[in-house]
């Protein structure tokens, strides 16, 4: 399947997705949500710079979730519902002083499980936005004063898929020059050449930025640059000072002062952009499919948000364990989050009428999309 969205509408989706996750405490909801996510990761996965980044990032989740279940089950005795029990440790004072082992209980399992499940569908969103968007197009789309920043954290996100993509290379390489990897000094073939094609990569690229000119300022915005720093500094404070109101329940309060940090925020933004001469070459244009996926997304994150009201969206194990109960309307919810395959299939449908409308051959269009 094509993939007709640009990078603010992909972008827009991952904060509806992410929304989804992190505002519904229910696991079945979660479970829905990855499968969305899942879905939408193999529909486009031949579209994007890498489809198996997706996968790097669910597993990193879901090996955060086993660590995560382990350690708060070896550690945490809470509940009723005793699995199993293991022998019991008591660490030092220095240490800690906490019990290891000991009573194993579902509900602490259950807990850490739901919770680690929120956590790896938060890093499958990533993993989806990364596997079909180039990273450089997520970073024009900042402002122009945070082009450095945004280039570090684009190269700080694709060093390990690049990594595990040297990492497969040279295994394979070494598999048929005959050699076999078996115990720890069998690995110094596939070590070694990793680690000089690493620092070979980052004396390249730290060549190539100095090159271009990276990290330079122009002495004309210079005079502009600590009003912006400023106006930031004011649109953070405001923005902590809304915070507040709006947990002390000062909702109108907290409203003014967000507006307030919104104004501060975006006159810092441009101030601080006019330091910066950079300029942007051919911006992406919204489509119609674009606007379809943000209007999508903009329904769904307030509806997420709006959905913690439901009973059946905040689960809790304790006092005692209980099955998660599943409501339909946050089943659909995250059924949402798979808006982008519709949306590219009717767009699919739509150009291949307009093809054959035109005369273009079956083989012709086939070689075109393919």
């Amino acid at each position: 399947m094509r993939n007709p969205f640009n990078a603010k509408a992909w972008l827009a989706w991952v904060v509806a997705a992410g929304s989804v996750v992190l505002a519904v405490d229910n696991p079945l909801v979660t479970l829905v949500a990855l499968a969305a996510l899942g879905s939408v990761a193999a529909a486009f996965r031949n579209t994007g710079p890498d489809g198996a980044t997706y996968a790097l990032f669910l597993k990193a989740g879901f090996a955060f979730l086993l660590v995560r279940v382990i350690l708060f089950g070896l550690t945490g005795h809470p509940g009723d519902t005793t699995l199993f029990t293991l022998p019991q440790v008591a660490l030092p004072r220095w240490a800690g002083g906490f019990a290891l082992g000991g009573r194993v209980t579902g509900e602490v399992v259950s807990q850490q499980v739901a919770e680690g499940l929120k956590i790896a569908a938060f890093l499958a969103c990533f993993g989806v936005l990364l596997s079909v968007v180039e990273t450089y197009r997520i970073i024009r789309l900042l402002p122009r004063f945070l082009f450095e920043a945004g280039l570090v954290v684009g190269i700080a996100l694709t060093f390990v898929p690049s990594l595990m993509r040297s990492v497969r290379d040279i295994r394979d390489a070494q598999r048929l020059r005959g050699h076999r990897f078996r115990g720890l000094l069998s690995l110094r073939p596939l070590v070694v050449p990793v680690l000089a094609g690493a620092l070979e990569r980052s004396l390249s690229l730290a060549a190539s930025m100095d090159a271009r000119g990276f990290g330079r300022r122009s002495a004309q915005g210079s005079r502009q640059e600590p009003h912006g720093r400023l106006y930031l500094l004011a649109a953070l404070v405001t923005s902590t000072v809304a915070g507040g109101l709006f947990v002390g329940g000062r909702i109108a309060a907290a409203a003014g002062a967000a507006s307030v940090a919104v104004l501060a925020g975006t006159a810092g933004a441009r101030t601080l952009s006019r330091v910066s001469r950079r300029t942007r070459m051919r911006p992406e244009r919204l489509s119609r499919c674009d606007a379809a996926l943000m209007t999508t997304s903009a329904f769904v994150a307030p509806a997420a948000i709006a959905a913690r009201r439901i009973v059946a969206a905040q689960w809790y194990p304790y006092p005692a364990f209980s099955w998660p109960t599943a409501d339909l309307r946050l089943i659909v919810l995250a059924l949402s989050l798979v808006a982008p395959i519709p949306i590219a299939g009717a767009r699919a449908l739509q150009l291949r009428g307009v093809e054959s409308r035109a005369g273009v051959p079956q083989s012709e269009r086939v070689m075109e999309h393919a």
